[in-house]
């Protein structure tokens, strides 16, 4: 590991030690889900983290250490750039103890099946052509996600609250 740090620019570096510590977040939350499985926020933080840490490897030129194709980069890239929002709408409305409804569902959905249609089309062509639509569709999603904690705060739920200064230092 020493020679392929000492490789790269000092740009690639934060990139790996970001993706390094979200995925050691991730598999931590993870297990801590499966020691105590009524802790589903700790199922839906690590998941989240994971695809985090995935979405940042593939914005480094490490990944090519790897050896996957040009093409299987990008996949994994689109697909856990829309795979996150689904998952961190899970993790929002669980961390608040609001449940999804069922036209937020279907909007979580979406995201999965964007990531899954842009993961199993060949080519690139439907990346590039959906990349986009991104911004338009996300938006929705992170206005109703600050409703729904704002909504919780008003209501007086600690969780809601310490949400709320996360995203307010964010």
């Amino acid at each position: 590991y020493g020679s392929l740090v000492r490789s790269l620019d000092l740009e690639q570096v934060p990139k790996l030690i970001f993706s390094a510590l979200f995925l050691c977040m991730g598999l931590y939350f993870i297990y801590l889900f499966l020691r105590n499985r009524k802790m589903h926020t700790f199922l839906w933080f690590g998941l989240t983290a994971s695809i985090l840490a995935f979405y940042i490897l593939t914005q480094s030129q490490a990944k090519y250490e790897l050896g996957f194709s040009f093409l299987t980069y990008e996949k994994i890239e689109s697909g856990t750039f829309y795979l996150f929002m689904a998952m961190f709408i899970q993790l929002v409305w669980a961390f608040v103890e609001v449940p999804i409804n069922s036209a937020t569902r279907a909007y979580q959905l979406c995201f999965v099946a964007i990531a899954a249609t842009i993961t199993l089309t060949p080519g690139l062509d439907i990346h590039s052509y959906l990349r986009g639509y991104w911004q338009v569709l996300v938006a929705p999603g992170i206005l109703l996600m600050l409703f729904v904690v704002f909504r919780q705060v008003r209501n007086g739920h600690k969780d809601a609250k310490t949400f709320a200064l996360g995203i307010f230092i964010f």
